[in-house]
């Protein structure tokens, strides 16, 4: 999903914001809703495929698949790596970012009520958009962080995947992936020693990212582990000098805002090195992913087959093997406590 014209030059993605009358209203709407406090996915283990120009790559591997970025070809591409379940990671173009003040608003409510406003944020798109699974919060604000792709694009992926027998658990944006060494070095103060212990904290969890390939250019700064700065342009953008002046502006600005090690990433040779595999959970643990409309189903099907009383009642040395509740997909009846075959 190539960004739009209104989020580039002046805004470099830093936040469509609400107005102070949507914002005013979003408690009152959430409220109305009664939401629960959102439950903490858990991803399990997958394998983690990059899409990087016209090649899938492996983490950690050297095998890699030429593909387009439409979701059949994705799939196919991976179906030939003999993976089960993974996440794929996307270019930063497939997805726009926001950010949002949401004044009293935490957890599911804060979800909900950046879901109700999608349209007034991106204005500029006029079909659904899903939400990242977990916006992050801005330390010391009431201003999310958040990142949209389009609904479809999630769920012509989950469905191509499937088809291919292949799980897809999480899709996110290559740019949260990071060499985990260099978390390492963010607490090297440059021999500066008058820096405060809570300086020094605060420079220890921060880094800055440059994905960059041959297409488009995104910086992130992290902090404890997930985005609270997020800008992507498109480098054909950078040939009017106006805009390469603001945006080698914004980066030295970033650069002075937020002191820690700068870790850059215009060849995805690292991604077919071995630590590339660790920073797979890293990107996950963020938060900034999307749940596909297939593992949501997976999750739900789990959840009802362990609160299933029938299932919970067979011991392991029977012969059930989910004769009450068939396939993972199925579902109980509703009403039931207990769960029914999937063929029924």
């Amino acid at each position: 999903m190539n960004v739009p014209n209104a989020l580039k030059a002046k805004q470099f993605g830093l936040a469509a914001q609400a107005s102070e009358r949507v914002a005013s209203l979003l408690p009152k709407l959430a409220g109305r809703l009664g939401i629960a406090t959102a439950s903490k996915p858990d991803f399990g283990d997958c394998d983690g495929l990059a899409l990087w120009s016209d090649h899938l790559l492996h983490l950690g591997s050297t095998a890699s698949a030429e593909t387009m970025d439409d979701a059949a070809s994705l799939a196919a591409a991976a179906k030939a790596f003999g993976v089960t379940r993974i996440a794929l990671l996307l270019p930063a173009e497939e997805f726009v970012s926001t950010l949002t003040p949401l004044p009293g608003l935490a957890g599911a409510a804060a979800l909900q009520a950046l879901r109700l406003q999608a349209t007034t944020l991106i204005p500029s798109y006029d079909e659904p958009l899903a939400l990242v699974d977990k916006p992050n919060r801005i330390a010391g604000t009431d201003d999310y962080l958040c990142l949209w792709m389009t609904q479809a694009r999630l769920a012509t992926l989950s469905d191509a995947f499937e088809k291919e027998g292949i799980e897809l658990a999480a899709v996110l944006p290559r740019a949260l992936l990071v060499e985990t060494t260099a978390a390492a070095t963010a607490g090297d103060t440059g021999g500066q020693g008058t820096r405060s212990e809570k300086d020094r904290a605060d420079v220890h969890q921060t880094s800055r990212q440059i994905d960059q390939d041959s297409r488009q250019i995104t910086q992130v700064v992290m902090r404890a582990g997930a985005p609270i700065k997020w800008e992507t342009l498109q480098l054909s953008d950078l040939e009017e000098p106006e805009l390469l002046e603001q945006w080698q502006a914004e980066l030295k600005s970033t650069e002075l805002a937020h002191e820690g090690p700068l870790v850059t990433h215009s060849d995805p040779a690292w991604l077919s090195q071995r630590h590339a595999i660790p920073a797979l959970p890293l990107a996950l643990a963020s938060g900034f992913a999307f749940v596909p409309p297939g593992e949501l189903k997976r999750r739900l099907a789990l959840k009802n087959h362990r609160s299933c009383s029938r299932c919970r009642s067979v011991t392991r040395s029977s012969a059930h093997s989910h004769s009450f509740c068939g396939a993972i997909g199925s579902v109980p009846s509703r009403g039931e406590r207990t769960c029914r075959p999937a063929s029924a």
